[in-house]
Formats: C-alpha cells, sequence, structure tokens
C-alpha cells in the first residue's frame, strides 16, 4: 500500500510491477560546429544505431548507407581536417566510416586496416585543420590516418588484447612543428602508457606506467585527455582502474596528472571505481576545465553510491561532482556491468561561451549548459519510433496504415486523405507490432503487441460488430511477458460467433508464446517442439492462409521467427524448419501466392551475408536457397510484396538507415535498388505495400518520426505524416523536481516522485495510459521538458484531495514567456483531465507544470500529448 497515497484509498490498491522501458543507450559522442550550428553525432544500440542532431538532441536524424548500419555501433570522433570535416565512427568488430556533416550518409573507410584488425575500441583526432587521426584497435595496433580518405597505416603494434586501450593527441595537435607536445600521442594498451613525441613515428613506454595488466586486479588505463592547450600548460589527466576484491565497491580507480608534457606523473585521487570517460573545455579567463565519469552510475540503490561527472577547474589538480549526482537519480533501469566501457564525454566546440557538456553512457543521453554543474537527461530513444506496420481497406475503401509506435502508442494514418490519429487509452504505449483482422471491414478489429502486453482495439468510427461489443481499446488477457509480435488466422472475424467460427490469433515475446483459438478469452501457451525443448521468443510470426482452426489437421501454417531459428506450427507443438547460425531473423514475409502443396514459399532476412533466403517448406523436407544479390548498402529491417507477386516478383525491403530498396527476382541480374526519391535522413523498421498496390504502387514505411509513405515511382518523393506524440510518465526527457519534499537534499536538483499503477484507476472509469503514472505530494513540486511542439496538452485526473496545475511555456534559445495556463483539479469524483496549452507557433520550448498543494492533497501526472 502507498502510505502519501491515503486520501485516495482505496483508490490505488495494487502493488507496483517492473516494466521494462526501451533504453537510451549512448556509447559514443562527437561534436562539431557546422556554419552556424552545432551538430552532435552519437553511437547508440540497436534501435538507434548512427545518429546525428542540430538541436541538441530534441529531434534525431539516421547516419547510414556504406553497410555501416549492418554493424553495431561503438565509437564516434570529429576530425576537422583542412581537406574537409568528417565524424568518424566505429562498428563492433568491423573498423571505421566516415560521416559529412548533416549529408545522413555513411562511407566505408577501412582501406589500410587488416580484415582481422578492425575491432576498433577508441578514436582520437585533433581539433585543429591539418592534423592526422588515429585509432586503436582491440588487438593492441595503434594506427593513424593523414587525411579523409587515404589509408591507415599502422605506428604502433604491440600484440596486446586489450578491448579497453585508448588513445589520445592534444587538440592543438601541429604536424609541422618540430619533435615534442605539439606532436604528441599517447596510447594505453594492457596497463601500459606508450608516448610518442614525433606524431606516432617513434614510441616509448612510459617508466611510471610500465607494468603489464595480466589479470582484472591489475591497473589498466582507461581514459586519457589532454588539456585543450596542451602545448602550453604541459597538463594532461589519465585515469586508472581495476578490480578491487577489497572494495566496498568492489573495484577501484586512480586520476593521475602531468603538468609537463607527459614526462612525470602524480595521483592527484583515488576513487571507488574504474575512471571510463575524461573530457576538458577551455573555461573563462583560460581556465582549464576537466570533466570526467566513473564506471558506476550514480545509483542512489547501490551502497556506496557513486559521485555524478567529477568536474576540476584547475587542471585535474582537484576533483568534485558538486553534487550533481542527484541530477542522475530519475533514471529506473541503471546498467552499470552490462557495458561499463560504453560511455563518452564531449564538450561544446563553443565551451568557452556556452559552457556545455554532453554526456553518454548506457543509461542515456545528458547534457550541462552550466560547465558540469547541472545535468538533464535528454531522449534518445524517440517516442513515435515505429516498430511494425499493418494496413487494410476501410469500410469506404480507404488505405488505412496502423503503426506500432515505441512510447506513443498506436498511430493509424488515412492514407488516401493524409489525416492521422495517435490513438490513445492504452496502457500499453510502448509498442512492438501491430496485426488487422483480415475482417476489418465487418469486424474493425486491431491488434497490438508491448511491454504491457496484447490489446485489442476495435474502430470507433462505426458501432461495435465484435464478439465483445467493445470500441476502442480492451486489454487483451492474462498476457505473461511483453510479446513482440501477433497475428491473426486468415479466417479471422470477431463480428460472427458461432459453430465453425474462426477466433484464432497468436502472441510471441518474452516469456512464452500463445495462441487463442476464442478470440483472446483464453490462452494456451504454445512453447515447446516436436522434441519437447523449449522454442525461442518469437519476434516475427506469420500464418499462411492455409491455416484453418478447424478441422484440427488444418491447424498448421503458422511460422515464428525465434532470433536465429525458424519454426513451424503444427497444433499446438512446434517443428524446426532452419538455422541461421546466430544471426537474428529481422524479417518475415509469406509469398502472396502461398499454397499447398504447389508454392509454401517464405522470404527471411538477417543481418549478414547473404541477407535475404527464400524458404520453400515442403513436405519432404525444407529448402532453404540464399539470394545474394549485389546493392543492399544497409540492414534490412522489414520485407513486404505486393498483390501482384505473381506476375511482378518484386521484393520490397527497408533497410534500417539506407530507406526502402526493392529486388526483381525476374532481372537477368537481380541487384538491389533504391525506391522512389531521396530518403530523408531518418531510420526505419518496417515497410508494407499498399494493399491495393498493383493498381497505386503505393509502399508505407514505419519511421522513427511515425509512418510515411511514397510510390515506387522514379523520382517519387517521401511524405512524412504528422502525428501527435503521447510522452508517458517515463519518458526519459521528463525531469520532476520535489523542491519541498524534506527527504530532498537539494531542493533545486532533480528528485523523483511518488509512483503507482493505473490498475484500481482504470475500474473508476479513468484513461489507463501505460499502467504507470507519478504524482507529487508536496507544494511547488514541478516537472519540465525540453523539446519541439506548436501546442501540448496534460493528461491528468481531478478529484477529491488533488491540487491545482499551472503550465508555462518558455521560448528554448530566449527564455520569454510564449503561453501560460492554470486550473483546479480539485473535483466530487475522478474524472480524465486534458490541460491544454496552445501556443503561438511551432518552435523550441522549455515546458513547466508546477502543482499548487494543500496539506493532504496529490497531483497526478500521467502523459504529456505533443503537436508538431
Amino acid at each position: 500500500m502507498l502510505p502519501t497515497l491515503g486520501l485516495l484509498l482505496p483508490l490505488l490498491d495494487s502493488p507496483l510491477p517492473f516494466f521494462h522501458t526501451p533504453h537510451d543507450t549512448v556509447r559514443g559522442v562527437a561534436v562539431a560546429r557546422i556554419g552556424s550550428e552545432i551538430e552532435i553525432v552519437i553511437t547508440g544500440n540497436d534501435v538507434g544505431r548512427f545518429l546525428y542532431t542540430r538541436d541538441q538532441g530534441r529531434s534525431w536524424n539516421a547516419i547510414g548507407g556504406g553497410g555501416l548500419d549492418f554493424h553495431a555501433p561503438m565509437r564516434a570522433a570529429w576530425w576537422p581536417h583542412s581537406s574537409g570535416g568528417v565524424f568518424l565512427l566505429a562498428g563492433l568488430g568491423a573498423g571505421v566510416w566516415t560521416t559529412q556533416p548533416g549529408s545522413g550518409q555513411a562511407v566505408e573507410a577501412n582501406q589500410g586496416l587488416p580484415p582481422d584488425d578492425r575491432a576498433v575500441v577508441h578514436l582520437a583526432a585533433p581539433d585543429g585543420g591539418s592534423g592526422p587521426a588515429f585509432l586503436v584497435t582491440g588487438r593492441g595496433t595503434v594506427y593513424a590516418c593523414p587525411a579523409p580518405g587515404s589509408p591507415w597505416q599502422a605506428v604502433l603494434t604491440t600484440g596486446v588484447n586489450d578491448p579497453n586501450a585508448q588513445v589520445a593527441v592534444p587538440g592543438d595537435f601541429d604536424p609541422a612543428a618540430p619533435v615534442g607536445p605539439a606532436r604528441q600521442v599517447l596510447a594505453s594498451i594492457g596497463g601500459k602508457l606508450y608516448l610518442s613525441d614525433d606524431g606516432g613515428s617513434t614510441w616509448s613506454v612510459h617508466s611510471q606506467f610500465s607494468t603489464p595488466a595480466t589479470s582484472a586486479t591489475d591497473d589498466k588505463i582507461t581514459a586519457i585527455q589532454h588539456a585543450r592547450d596542451f602545448s602550453v600548460s604541459g597538463i594532461v589527466v589519465l585515469g586508472r582502474g581495476r578490480q578491487d576484491p577489497a572494495a566496498a565497491s568492489g573495484q577501484h580507480g586512480e586520476f593521475w596528472r602531468s603538468t609537463d608534457f607527459g614526462a612525470t606523473w602524480s595521483k592527484v585521487l583515488d576513487v571507488d571505481w574504474p575512471v571510463r570517460g575524461l573530457a576538458a573545455g577551455l573555461g573563462p579567463n583560460g581556465r582549464q576545465d576537466f570533466f570526467a565519469a566513473l564506471e558506476q552510475y550514480p545509483d542512489p540503490h547501490v551502497a556506496p553510491t557513486a559521485p555524478g561527472i567529477l568536474l576540476s577547474t584547475d587542471g585535474g589538480a582537484t576533483w568534485s561532482d558538486s553534487g550533481n549526482h542527484q541530477d542522475f537519480i530519475l533514471e529506473e533501469e541503471v546498467h552499470n556491468q552490462s557495458h561499463p566501457d560504453y560511455l563518452a564525454l564531449a564538450v561544446s566546440p563553443d565551451y568557452t561561451t556556452d559552457g556545455t557538456v554532453f554526456f553518454g553512457r548506457e543509461e542515456g543521453f545528458f547534457l550541462s549548459r552550466d560547465r558540469g554543474l547541472d545535468w538533464r537527461q535528454g531522449s534518445v530513444r524517440v517516442e513515435l519510433n515505429t516498430r511494425n506496420l499493418a494496413v487494410t481497406l476501410g469500410p469506404s475503401g480507404e488505405r488505412l496504415a496502423f503503426g506500432a509506435a515505441d512510447g506513443s502508442g498506436t498511430l493509424l494514418a488515412d492514407l488516401d486523405t493524409g489525416t492521422t490519429q495517435t490513438l490513445a487509452g492504452v496502457r500499453n504505449h510502448y509498442q512492438r507490432d501491430v496485426a488487422i483482422s483480415p475482417h476489418y471491414v465487418a469486424d474493425g478489429a486491431v491488434m497490438i503487441a508491448g511491454i504491457s502486453g496484447a490489446n485489442y482495439w476495435f474502430d470507433t468510427s462505426r458501432p461495435p460488430s465484435n464478439l465483445l461489443g467493445a470500441s476502442g481499446f480492451l486489454m487483451g488477457p492474462g498476457f505473461i511477458g511483453s510479446p513482440k509480435s501477433v497475428a491473426f488466422s486468415p479466417a479471422y472475424d470477431a463480428s460472427t460467433i458461432g459453430p465453425g467460427t474462426d477466433l484464432a490469433v497468436f502472441m510471441g515475446g518474452k516469456g512464452a508464446n500463445y495462441r487463442s483459438l476464442d478470440g483472446g478469452l483464453t490462452l494456451e501457451p504454445i512453447d515447446h517442439d516436436v522434441n519437447g525443448a523449449v522454442v525461442p521468443e518469437f519476434l516475427r510470426m506469420v500464418v499462411a492462409p492455409t491455416y484453418r482452426t478447424w478441422p484440427l489437421s488444418a491447424r498448421t501454417d503458422v511460422y515464428g521467427a525465434g532470433w536465429d531459428k525458424l519454426y513451424r506450427l503444427d497444433d499446438a507443438v512446434w517443428v524446426p524448419l532452419a538455422s541461421f547460425q546466430g544471426e537474428t531473423i529481422d524479417a518475415l514475409v509469406l509469398d502472396p501466392t502461398w499454397s499447398r502443396p504447389g508454392n509454401p514459399r517464405l522470404f527471411a532476412a538477417i543481418d549478414s551475408p547473404p541477407y535475404l533466403y527464400e524458404i520453400y517448406d515442403h513436405p519432404t523436407g525444407v529448402v532453404v536457397n540464399p539470394l545474394y544479390f549485389p546493392g543492399l548498402d544497409g540492414a534490412i529491417r522489414g520485407l513486404s510484396l505486393g498483390d501482384d507477386f505473381a506476375l511482378r516478383p518484386v521484393i520490397y525491403a527497408i533497410t534500417w538507415g539506407a530507406g526502402p530498396k526493392k529486388l526483381d527476382l525476374s532481372a537477368p541480374v537481380p541487384v538491389w535498388e533504391s525506391v522512389g526519391g531521396a530518403w530523408p535522413h531518418v531510420w526505419a523498421e518496417a515497410i508494407r505495400c499498399s494493399p491495393i498496390f498493383s493498381s497505386d504502387r503505393m509502399l508505407i514505411a514505419g519511421t522513427e518520426r511515425g509512418i510515411a509513405f511514397s510510390y515506387d515511382l522514379p523520382g517519387s518523393s517521401w511524405t512524412i505524416l504528422p502525428f501527435d506524440s503521447v510522452l508517458s510518465s517515463r519518458h526519459a526527457n521528463l525531469t520532476f523536481f520535489a523542491p519541498n519534499d524534506p527527504a530532498n537534499p537539494q531542493p533545486s536538483r532533480p528528485w523523483p516522485w511518488s509512483t503507482a499503477t493505473w490498475d484500481a484507476l482504470a475500474r473508476r472509469g479513468l484513461t489507463d495510459v501505460d499502467n504507470f503514472f507519478r504524482y507529487a505530494t508536496t507544494d511547488q513540486s514541478r516537472l519540465e521538458w525540453e523539446g519541439n511542439a506548436s501546442a501540448v496538452e496534460l493528461w491528468t485526473f481531478s478529484g477529491p484531495n488533488i491540487g491545482s496545475v499551472e503550465l508555462v511555456a518558455f521560448d528554448l534559445a530566449t527564455g520569454l514567456e510564449l503561453a501560460r495556463t492554470s486550473t483546479s483539479l480539485h473535483a466530487a469524483v475522478y474524472a480524465d483531465t486534458r490541460v491544454p496549452l496552445a501556443l503561438p507557433g511551432p518552435g523550441a520550448i522549455r515546458l513547466e507544470v508546477t502543482a499548487t498543494l494543500g496539506p493532504g492533497e496529490i497531483f497526478p501526472f500521467s502523459a504529456l500529448k505533443v503537436s508538431p
């Protein structure tokens, strides 16, 4: 029971479950000034791989092509070379790519790197316009490249494996300078510090760091950073780390500093965790500022609690986080040991005047605008990112597209008129898949899958015509886990009930795989194969047109893709069909002319050559044919085939960052080709042919910004439809404050609000948003949000013992007030309440939502709707 909500009881009477929110992982950060703008490039995780922004992360653009997004993201660095500045990007075990600012296009840059030595673990380049770039690999080799487009050359070969190796050059590196500090390069490999004062031609091992690290308890150098004016000040800082079983944290870290160009070093600080990131900026009056991040996230639930971002304003001599550890405590899923070396710090190129610092790690993307004193979390996981799509014709023949958005819930677009809706009122805003009833015109049924279960949605534009008499969202059955795929039987029809009615639905995902033969009223686990082994979670499911619930012999031809394995369901057990040796099946589609015995054909896509397979599921045995054709420059995330595939066998694919592609199997020499006009700089995960593709040639894509469409015609442009975003109370860049909470040690810094689920509230008719909300219990508690908007709307509820709320929007650049509104939420009965705030026009804003509470009152926050 929640004691602080005693006045609302028995309204809130259910325990809080654990909800897994998709990660905002950041592994690398690089920053550059491009004209009047600052561009930030990050490397992330499988969802947001390689991204750039020019508005400090309020929106993100994809970097793809050149084969880059076949590989997991690693590091990033800015190389402002006089021949043309580029960002350097490292893919896991795959080498290096370059991308020109604002282009969104990657170019492989592995010339000179041996194929067996491309595990790039660190990158470095000077701030000036003529110096070389450097990288170090996990095999302990340092390479240099004199200019973009030139080959890499090995300059130091140690033969020592070190996944945490580092390389560093001073920002004022000058390749034309005489031997000395202006041409210094430092590398740390296997515990040793290697030093070169001639740009990497010759090296020596520093006597103070000459002991090799042969075990986890030996010290390794884990970060190096020169001062911004190193050639004058001679200051350079390094961090070390090791395991220490005797320490309370189990680890140990150290800061070392040199003031004589690296000739001698002094240890200045011992800390409880390895130092994993360093950055430097030139502060006011020439002040040498340094920033450091430790391996441990500042999680208040872990003892000892780690500091936040450590700041030194005296050239690395002394360090303190100035209390900013509290700025990081809103994070609910801390991943300290999952990838401890995946973090990065970078300073703004205008740091001297704007004081901005950027920080990324497994827990998210953060920035400070006051030289590291205060930090706020941004968002990399975009709430309109459409993970999958389904298309159909509506009651009047209109073309409809439904999208499963990873944060805003279900998107609906009328492709004939261009009108859009963000469907609200479901406790499942982080969605993964969506499926449409084959008899949608009759029953209006849609099913979605997300982290909080499975849901029906029934068309609200007409009277209910389904077995449940429902309209809008309806919670699915007691699904266990987080379903990632859903599918209907081809004969499913919720508009009729009676003998022989087919109401079969299938769900696959984390926890178990299920089917329901009664439209979801009851569930049956289907999680074993014919040999009794447990099958994996199914990320993709498709049902062939030959499936029928009755007779029993027709309960087959349901296909599930579980990571690298493909299965077929025979009644209630799975038959293993094919394995792709560790490569995840990223897309699965049926031939539209599927039949038995004539054409039991599927197509599957994976991330490594040959990328695409043709699969025949014959009764006599499965035949798997690789379809390896040139021209594919991005990782396939979705496949679709038109209704004219029998006459025009063209496969359409969406890649993560290189846009849509097509492959004409009837061509004398098939080759992957781009579709339509220029692809916008967005990532995508789904593609569908129009339900009347043979006549309209329309293609629909699920992108990070929602649903887009174009046509398979030369030069046809892509249109991204506008959708409202709905930010649930768990959204990463909502920052909560409670200055009057007696437990808050630093009232000016972020402080968590209380949390509760909607389970009991839903029984009172309140709209269920993500099964989770936050509430304030102390006066003048507030939340802040920064973003691009033309209007916002607060989602809350009114009722007894609920206070008042005020919304104020400010221009983000000038700080001028743009709009203000306030309302009392006190009422005799509980009711959904929406508080709109119109803005003068679209733009970048900072929104403050402040609660005014009397004794015993609360303010509940459910979500924030944002209009573009």
